[in-house]
């Protein structure tokens, strides 16, 4: 799906975008569990 959707929007930079992306969300939800982790 990734994939397809980068190569319709034009290669390279939309897989950068995409890897760009998932590592926001990676860190999103590391920095939620930490945050719970710690309050708990």
């Amino acid at each position: 799906m990734e994939q397809a959707l980068a190569r319709a929007n034009g290669g390279k930079g939309a897989d950068a975008a995409n890897a760009c992306m998932q590592l926001i969300e990676i860190g999103r939800a590391f920095e939620t569990r930490r945050a719970g982790g710690e309050s708990a």
